[in-house]
């Protein structure tokens, strides 16, 4: 089953998008984990196991950060490795999420990867979605033992060549799994048609079916000299869990607010005393138009309390659609919303969080998680509210 990504697909997020993004910030189970490797920290939201789920390292693994993108580069070894996101980024405990992300494994030879979802790697499962180039084909592979799995599903079309970007997505909801892939010109950037690899696939109980765990990335067979590289990797509850099975008849005009190409998030600038923007206490530059393609999402301070409350600065022009900014706390319940609406014009706005919940109470001190969703992307900070002394 084919499906135009670009842009077909901003069709349908308008179509769905008031129904199924506009609870994203009413849904108290909303959980998101959103990693575009703006630095080597990055590094620390996953677990590393080898080949065998024995627990390892990102050094080991020959894993690094680069420019927006997380690079497996083994030099003189043939790397098998997994990695799931950390629990306290997101739970192993749901059931029913949907992971993405963008790959290119190099041209020096072929190679498995993929993506990790319903996992428990201290008792070696999970389920894989992945390109198995030693077997040129698609498959969602379950292992339930050291060293033993079963393929859930297998499919030999389209194929994926060597060197090129191609963006993975796999859902599973109530044990039903979804996949598929869209061959892009470079990371976030689709080329042609989204195709529904696998359809409403369930286990066939060879084994008992997996109905949680983490979610994550699997690499297998990266020979020396090669390198796979993976960008914009999300794991998700609160956005549409599952692919339409049919393009709709009919639908309204979606023009983008400019000719950007691409939705995939720019840096975000660090809060230095060198990134604080224009206009902002700390730099008494003039102010500038925001520029063609903006998408800046900038928070004044990590640490904050009531009385030196937190100031968020979002600019973005580039796609018409959902746009909401919300509190959570660490159990993923709703705090505040400090924006909600559809976008059918430039955001150029500086939003203040004093500590305080919807109904105005006072917040207890800890960590409380920002969440800015756009068109095509869902954006975190993270912030400690102190109380004053």
């Amino acid at each position: 089953m084919k499906h135009s990504r670009f842009p077909a697909n901003l069709s349908i997020l308008i179509i769905f998008g008031t129904l199924l993004w506009s609870n994203l910030c009413m849904a108290q189970t909303c959980v998101q984990f959103t990693d575009n490797y703006g630095s080597s920290s990055s590094l620390n939201n996953y677990s590393y196991y080898d080949g065998d789920w024995n627990p390892s390292s990102a050094v080991a693994l020959n894993y690094g950060v680069g420019i927006n993108e997380f690079d497996e580069n083994p030099v003189s070894t043939t790397d098998y490795s997994y990695l799931t996101v950390n629990s306290a980024e997101f739970p192993t405990t749901l059931s029913n999420y949907t992971v993405e992300g963008d790959f290119k494994l190099d041209t020096a030879g072929q190679g498995v990867f993929g993506l990790i979802f319903l996992s428990t790697p201290s008792s070696d499962y999970g389920y894989i979605f992945q390109w198995n180039g030693l077997n040129n084909r698609w498959e969602i592979e379950k292992q339930y033992a050291p060293g033993t799995y079963y393929y859930v599903a297998t499919n030999t079309t389209p194929s994926y060549s060597l060197g090129t970007w191609v963006h993975l997505k796999v859902t599973v909801s109530g044990g039903v799994m979804n996949a598929f892939e869209t061959p892009e010109t470079g990371p976030g950037t689709g080329l042609g048609t989204t195709i529904q690899i696998f359809t409403n696939v369930t286990d066939p109980g060879t084994t008992p079916p997996y109905t949680s765990g983490a979610a994550g990335i699997r690499s297998y067979n990266v020979v020396a000299g090669n390198t796979l590289h993976i960008a914009n990797f999300t794991a998700y509850t609160c956005q549409m869990t599952t692919t339409p099975t049919s393009t709709p008849t009919s639908s309204p005009t979606a023009t983008p607010v400019s000719l950007s190409p691409s939705a995939t998030p720019t840096l975000t600038p660090t809060p230095t005393a060198t990134s604080v923007p224009c206009g902002y206490p700390g730099n008494t530059c003039t102010p500038t138009a925001t520029p063609s393609s903006a998408d800046i999402f900038y928070v004044s301070q990590n640490l904050f309390t009531p009385s030196s409350p937190v100031s968020i600065l979002v600019e973005y022009n580039q796609y018409s659609g959902p746009y909401d900014l919300c509190i959570y706390n660490t159990a993923g319940e709703h705090i505040r919303t400090l924006a909600s609406q559809q976008l059918s014009a430039p955001v150029d706005q500086w939003y203040v969080w004093d500590g305080k919940n919807k109904r105005g109470d006072p917040c207890a001190s800890g960590v409380y998680i920002i969440y800015l969703t756009e068109p095509f992307s869902v954006k975190v900070k993270r912030v400690v509210l102190l109380k004053n002394k």
